[in-house]
């Protein structure tokens, strides 16, 4: 029955968001197992972690960028080797621009046997590639640790690589290479590091939640207002609420006086100076029947 009333109240909360996704943040002190229970008993539901996952692994910009360095390979040597790690610096990259980068990079190691490009053509190929090149230095990375490390953590990403801390692959990257590394949960604010896996294992992160509070009375943190405007935030199987709700609008009356407070006010002490008038010289009779 429980079950029954909360996917009632998801589907009507839903409807005017019915052709997107269900979004849904779960409140830091809601069960995360029956908050994973309910998103895949729900219709069009999808948790926050992967939203955020979806929008990380699209960059339209970076992918315009990366493919015109295909146009620069006259360029100086040290002009493109900073070009290229600019652009990696900057945000995580998606699964086009690691591919682009790595036929680059592979070319540009042939073309001048430099270790960097060497360096850069691994640091894909670790990550997509089945047979990774003999020449890269490759180590696993301990999902087990990550998951202990950062109990709140739903979804971690590599680049654009998604790995679902509770269903761990076994992933390895170059342990020379620099890599985004993105902690995505439905109720904490992502954590964001770039570097080797060696300095990331070295970090100590903090988040904050999206919601603060409980069913009977919160805040959302959340920072994108489009994501606020449509999210459901999950506390238990009694109760989902909507992230925001429109401040409720004044009757007209009370609002024409909220717009003229200062009409108002003068006229109530003109009125009131005129009451002490009339009364002077009179005397005031309370009758107690």
């Amino acid at each position: 029955m429980k079950n029954m009333i909360l996917l009632t109240t998801l589907l009507l909360l839903s409807f005017k968001v019915s052709a997107q996704e269900l979004l849904v943040v779960q409140a830091p002190g809601a069960d995360p197992a029956t908050y994973k229970e309910v998103i895949r008993n729900t219709q069009g539901a999808v948790t926050y972690a992967e939203i955020q996952s979806q929008q990380l692994r699209r960059n339209a910009i970076q992918e315009e960028q990366v493919f015109a360095l295909g146009d620069q390979l006259q360029k100086p040597e040290a002009d493109l080797k900073k070009e290229v790690e600019s652009l990696q610096r900057q945000a995580p990259l998606t699964e086009n621009s690691m591919m682009f980068l790595k036929d680059f990079s592979s070319k540009k190691s042939q073309d001048s046997r430099s270790a960097d490009w060497d360096i850069q053509t691994c640091k894909v190929s670790a990550l997509v590639d089945a047979l990774p090149e003999p020449s890269c230095q490759l180590q696993k990375v301990d999902i087990q640790q990550v998951k202990r490390q950062w109990p709140q953590a739903d979804l971690l990403m590599i680049e654009s690589i998604t790995i679902d801390l509770a269903e761990p692959k076994t992933v390895s990257v170059d342990s020379r290479a620099s890599y985004h590394w993105t902690l995505l949960s439905s109720a904490y604010k992502k954590i964001s590091f770039y570097g080797t896996y060696q300095q990331f294992q070295q970090q100590h992160f903090f988040s904050d939640p999206f919601i603060e509070g409980a069913c009977d009375g919160f805040s959302s943190n959340i920072d994108d207002f489009d994501t606020n405007n449509r999210a459901l935030v999950f506390f238990s199987k009694e109760c989902t609420k909507k992230a925001y709700t429109p401040p409720v609008q004044k009757t007209s009356f009370a609002q024409w006086v909220d717009d003229h407070k200062v009409l108002v006010y003068s006229l109530g002490a003109v009125l009131a100076g005129g009451a002490v008038v009339a009364m002077q010289g009179k005397t005031l009779v309370i009758d107690k029947n």
